[in-house]
């Protein structure tokens, strides 16, 4: 862990204190602190690169249905077609019928 030049100064102010007040028990911090390693930040173990992939690419897989069922939905699926028998709709009909005399949708 990484402490700022106060930090350090504030820390060693207060071993100094402890030192002067209960030295005994200074003398037993200091024997545990000894048994604990160091660990350098360098060298701490950082998360495999397939997590961040694998994130990625269930990120792309959700994007892509939603996408699909845009797509889906804008073509509307179920639509029948005119040209297999069924009657057209006024969606189906043209509203600009060229032919002279005709309203749009009549006949």
């Amino acid at each position: 862990m990484s402490l700022s030049r106060s930090e350090r100064e504030r820390l060693r102010a207060i071993e100094e204190q402890l030192r002067v007040e209960d030295p005994e028990f200074a003398d037993h911090l200091e024997r545990c602190a000894e048994r604990i390693p160091e660990v350098d930040p360098a060298s701490a173990p950082s998360a495999p690169l397939p997590v961040p992939l694998m994130l990625w690419a269930a990120i792309a897989a959700i994007a892509l249905a939603l996408i699909l069922a845009l797509v889906m939905s804008a073509t509307g699926d179920g639509a029948s077609d005119p040209a297999e028998g069924s009657q057209p709709t006024s969606s189906d009909v043209s509203v600009y019928d060229l032919r002279p005399g005709v309203v749009a949708g009549q006949e």
